[in-house]
């Protein structure tokens, strides 16, 4: 178990769970952040592209309406133009087909006029259905073989006619060639499909996209990201078309945009391997070299531990384990110096032991009756002794109270108030008055301290017969 659990062990345990953990976070935040400016990036550059499509739609659509302004002033009555041979258009008008379709009171729809860029007739049978829905709701969008087709509904004279204008967008065209990275749509507010990009199966985008194509309206302009129903994730980008509720859409496959991601895990696992096994050996030959000095320190421990307290240990290196050694040497050397001022410190407490049972017995009985008089006193000394003293005595007449302190602590004021305790017992029975005693205490105190020592004293006399 020790061995289990050595500290070479411990140290090797140490560095690779650093190394490990600190590389798998540094892993971790640096795939986290990369991912996340990859999706950063594919949404800025997915709506750079989108944004500067929808502003070429937009401007192809606005010259194509003032183009077909121009024209609806040039109709007459029978549905011919004025000022147009074989109703044809300029070959350099933005529209490529003009129709034009009465609208009854049902709102069905019957073709009144057409204009042509040329001969061909191949769109002539595309207009009817989007005419018979912009009759409804007012404006509609379609897009077909190429053509993008724009129908309104407007009031020419007291007629109500829907205008079908059909014209090609270079932009758009773009928007949805193919080899793109993302996949494009054009869409209405309720998430009809006017246009899906050709390389996606028309039924997925129906089951997977419709739910979130309906959100767009509440979202106007926006970049999100989405998780169809077959758990597939996607980067989508939408932007108002401008013409009515008709937005420009496009997907990011967002398991193909991350994709380098895979190779960025796969090398950067390669080099923290490597790097996690150069640790590894860096660790073993540090540990080594580490606890074989404190296997020494170890030593020398238990030798003291055993009493042998003049180990000394050799030093080398100038580290922390180095100065650490030296430490070992000086606590042994103190160890040493302790010991014996730890005996010479027991000879003196066992020295003031007995002069503080020796002082104990200068004091008189702490608390004491008189027939006219009640005395207590108490006293605790600072340390082992020191020097207070206090005193009571009685003769026929009087009852005296010392009380003095000697200047200083310890031994020295301790002898100075037995000297005093010797000196007021002679005194006592000489029966002289308060002031001749406390001469006679003064000559008695500096010949014992040799004028080297201090003492105040207080002496109180109590007459018994005055009281």
């Amino acid at each position: 178990m020790g061995k289990l659990f050595s500290l070479r062990r411990k140290i090797l345990v140490l560095l690779m769970a650093v190394s490990l953990l600190s590389g798998l976070a540094f892993l971790a935040v640096s795939i986290t952040t990369f991912k996340n400016d990859k999706i950063a990036y594919v949404f800025e550059t997915n709506n750079s592209i989108i944004n500067n499509s929808s502003e070429q739609v937009k401007n192809d659509i606005r010259l194509a309406t003032d183009e077909v302004k121009g024209l609806l002033l040039k109709i007459n009555g029978d549905g011919t133009f004025n000022q147009i041979l074989n109703n044809k258009l300029n070959d350099t008008s933005p529209i490529e087909r003009l129709e034009i379709y009465k609208v009854a009171n049902d709102k069905n729809v019957k073709l009144f006029s057409i204009l042509n860029k040329s001969s061909s007739d191949e769109l002539a049978a595309v207009g009817l259905e989007t005419a018979a829905r912009a009759a409804t709701a007012g404006k509609s969008l379609a897009y077909i073989k190429e053509h993008l087709i724009v129908a309104e509904n407007l009031l020419m004279g007291s007629d109500s006619v829907t205008v079908l204008y059909f014209l090609k967008s270079k932009a758009l065209e773009k928007f949805f060639e193919s080899g793109k990275s993302y996949l494009s749509f054009l869409i209405d507010s309720k998430g009809r499909i006017i246009k899906a990009d050709e390389s996606i199966d028309r039924n997925y985008v129906t089951d997977n996209f419709s739910n979130s194509f309906q959100e767009i309206k509440k979202l106007s302009s926006t970049t999100l990201r989405i998780e169809t129903n077959d758990k597939k994730k996607w980067l989508m980008t939408s932007v108002s078309l401008g013409f009515e509720d008709y937005y420009m859409v496009s997907m990011a496959d967002e398991d193909l945009a991350m994709s380098a991601i895979k190779a960025l895990t796969t090398k950067s696992a390669l080099i923290f391997a490597i790097i996690f096994f150069i640790i590894v050996i860096i660790g073993v030959f540090t540990s080594n070299y580490l606890t074989s000095r404190l296997s020494l320190l170890t030593t020398a421990t238990e030798k003291v531990i055993s009493g042998d307290y003049k180990f000394v240990l050799q030093t080398k290196g100038q580290d922390e384990i180095t100065e650490l050694t030296n430490n070992f040497n000086q606590m042994t050397f103190e160890i040493v110096r302790l010991i014996g001022e730890t005996a010479h410190k027991a000879r003196m407490e066992a020295e003031l032991s007995t002069a503080k049972l020796v002082q104990e017995t200068l004091f008189p009985k702490p608390e004491h009756q008189f027939s006219n008089l009640h005395i207590k006193g108490h006293y605790i000394s600072a340390s082992e002794c020191g020097g207070d003293w206090w005193h009571y005595s009685e003769n026929s007449e009087v009852i005296n109270i010392w009380i003095a302190d000697a200047t200083g602590h310890g031994a020295s004021a301790a002898l100075l108030t037995s000297a005093a305790k010797s000196a007021v017992t002679l005194i006592e029975k000489l029966n002289v008055t308060p002031t001749e005693s406390m001469s006679l205490l003064n000559q008695a105190i500096c010949s014992v301290s040799k004028e080297n020592m201090m003492m105040t004293c207080f002496l109180a006399v109590f007459n018994k017969k005055t009281r």
